[in-house]
């Protein structure tokens, strides 16, 4: 679950920072905002997100509204537990 919520966050905010200026982009980053700014709990929500990845609700949106543009942020590499996935070798 908490690869789901990272993914979930890390779209939102690649949304919002998007320098896209098509109108589908525009839809996105007001969805995005929308959704950051939400007070929902609901699955799928940013509270349930922080609730999920164990982050203040409020921490996070200062740190997402803080973030600069030139460091988008990248889905993370391993099992969702902080550590990386080891490549199983080939039988050779």
């Amino acid at each position: 679950m908490t690869r789901l919520a990272y993914a979930v966050l890390v779209q939102a905010i690649r949304d919002i920072r998007s320098k896209d200026q098509s109108k589908q982009a525009g839809d996105w980053r007001e969805d995005a905002l929308e959704w950051l700014w939400s007070k929902e709990h609901g699955v799928g929500s940013f509270a349930w997100v922080c609730l999920v990845l164990q982050w203040d609700p409020e921490k996070a949106r200062a740190a997402i509204v803080g973030m600069p543009d030139e460091n988008p942020p990248r889905y993370p590499r391993g099992n969702g537990d902080g550590r990386r996935r080891r490549r199983k070798r080939r039988a050779s």
